[in-house]
């Protein structure tokens, strides 16, 4: 790699922690979770621990860590390596969303060393794609990507092409967030090939998305719009398949922007409505407030300025609401 790339600060940490998530809507990570926990029930298996405290970590940190550190006891006392490397890497995952980095990245490193031992190349894979991610979460972006480099390499032997294709596609957007575009593009295409031998449709899904997003940045409206549809057939698919609307959301967005660049108005203003009515649904007050602010820019190149007012003043009046809600969850 270049010894002269700058890598800057960027706002991705929203899209990306909604790929990098499980990408379950609620009502089927429910249904997984209940499963989960029935299994545990009639067979305590350290398999469907870990397998359960990766399913609620984001809701219940506390039950997810004691899951963890009873597996964890269960397999240094039975001498199990696999089972013990399988926890760690458990914990690396769970302990970067309630602890901090630089213990999930012990916890990996850990892992790491008994993935060698036991000559494990799938969780090998996994777990160097994990550390590119706390690297990339920390802004070492330089880090990230040799990491996800190995990742690759590990993956391809255990032909695990879901988590290739992870790490393309993040390794793209590290270099599509610095503006090298040919470099963004190439994983990006990548990442998309290593989706589809996956069969992971909602990976091919984000691919376009991105890819989009690229084409947006180069001021190239038609072909980022033609990204962007693909994406959003993509998306109504799995929403129709699950009920998870959230990247229709993103979609409508980003289709939105690029009316508003160029002035169409009305397209404009119908994927802004598409993007409140999930919002709502979500009952997201992010969501909600960016599609308002949204509304807001519509009516004002409409010059009604009263009415953008209002949508401005309604953006920001859901933001002072959720400030008060945060500072007395903080305070309590």
């Amino acid at each position: 790699m270049s010894k002269n790339i700058l890598f800057t600060p960027f706002l991705v940490l929203i899209s990306v922690s909604f790929f990098v998530s499980t990408g379950f809507s609620q009502n089927k990570q429910g249904t997984k979770t209940d499963s989960l926990r029935l299994e545990l029930k009639n067979e305590n298996k350290i398999s469907t621990q870990l397998e359960l405290a990766l399913a609620i970590f984001k809701k219940n940190d506390q039950e997810a860590k004691e899951l963890t550190k009873l597996a964890l006891a269960t397999s240094i006392k039975t001498k199990n390596k696999f089972q013990e490397m399988h926890t760690y890497y458990v914990l690396g995952r769970i302990t970067t969303s309630f602890d901090s980095v630089f213990k999930s990245q012990m916890y990996y490193d850990k892992a790491l060393h008994l993935s060698k031992e036991i000559g494990d190349n799938w969780y090998r894979g996994e777990i160097l794609y994990g550390k590119g991610l706390n690297y990339f979460y920390s802004g070492d972006y330089i880090k990230a990507i040799e990491s996800y480099k190995k990742a690759i390499e590990f993956n391809y032997l255990a032909e695990n092409f879901k988590t290739i294709g992870a790490a393309y596609s993040m390794m793209g957007t590290i270099f599509r967030t610095n503006a090298i575009y040919d470099r963004a593009i190439e994983y990006f295409i990548k990442s998309g090939l290593n989706y589809k031998k996956a069969k992971f449709v909602e990976g091919n899904a984000w691919v376009s998305y991105l890819i989009g997003r690229v084409y947006a940045d180069l001021k190239n409206p038609k072909k980022a719009l033609e990204y962007f549809q693909e994406s959003l057939n993509n998306y109504q698919v799995i929403a129709s398949a699950d009920g998870d609307k959230n990247g229709l959301a993103i979609c409508y967005e980003q289709i939105a922007l690029i009316n508003l660049e160029f002035e169409n108005l009305e397209l404009a203003l119908k994927n802004i409505n598409n993007l409140l009515k999930i919002r709502i649904e979500e009952k997201s007050k992010y969501g909600m407030s960016n599609a308002y602010f949204l509304m807001g820019r519509v009516e004002f190149l409409k010059y009604y300025f009263v009415k953008a007012e209002l949508k401005f003043l309604k953006k920001i009046g859901i933001k002072k609401k959720k400030k008060k809600l945060n500072f007395l969850t903080n305070n309590y």
